[in-house]
């Protein structure tokens, strides 16, 4: 009937946290790592690296798992100015580590995102409906407070539901007010979780 049940529910919640979860420990992997290339390939530490540089870093025995820099160097170098900056090559890095058959780092493919599937079957099996409603209720809320606030706003809702993988979030807009039952214009904790269970009716 194209709506999601209860449960359905729920996984979708839990498994979106966890591989968004995946997604921002992937680029702090990736800023690290592009902070630590950019050092050893920047010659002349103007904190962008030229095609010469990467060429020349390139051409020393065993870093051909490297590859990748030359080879991808045009399609990352966003503002085509001929080198790269950190951003653009923390881009790459990310961009390397979640293709599949991507002459990668093996430590920066063991940090691929996980597909949804895997992440749903991380969620616990012996948890009660009732808990795991608090738990995804938690997880929205944590996902959706900006501000950190401790509620969410509407503008908040808004954003949360405009991103994707988030798209089955579009009843939590619509029917805010309906959610919002002190009329504070924010859905707290309590109403949040009534919120999912409407969700899904």
């Amino acid at each position: 009937d194209g709506l999601l049940d209860l449960a359905e529910l729920l996984n979708v919640i839990l498994a979106t946290a966890a591989a968004h979860g995946r997604d921002r420990q992937l680029h702090e992997r990736a800023s690290a790592e592009g902070t630590r290339m950019l050092a050893l390939i920047d010659v002349n530490k103007d904190q962008v690296l030229s095609r010469d540089e990467v060429s020349a870093f390139l051409a020393e025995s065993g870093r051909e798992v490297f590859n990748f820099l030359l080879t991808d160097f045009e399609q990352f170098d966003e503002d085509r100015s001929g080198g790269l900056t950190l951003q653009e090559l923390n881009n790459m890095l990310v961009y390397v580590s979640k293709t599949p058959g991507t002459a990668a780092q093996p430590e920066a493919q063991s940090t691929a995102v996980a597909p949804m599937s895997q992440a749903a079957a991380e969620v616990p099996v012996a948890e009660t409906t009732q808990a795991k409603v608090a738990r995804a209720a938690k997880v929205l809320l944590t996902q959706s407070d900006a501000n950190q606030d401790g509620v969410i706003s509407r503008d908040e809702a808004k954003a949360m539901a405009a991103t994707s993988g988030q798209e089955f979030l579009s009843k939590l807009v619509t029917d805010f007010d309906t959610f919002d039952k002190d009329s504070s214009n924010t859905l707290d904790l309590k109403e949040l979780t009534v919120s999912i269970q409407a969700m899904s009716s």
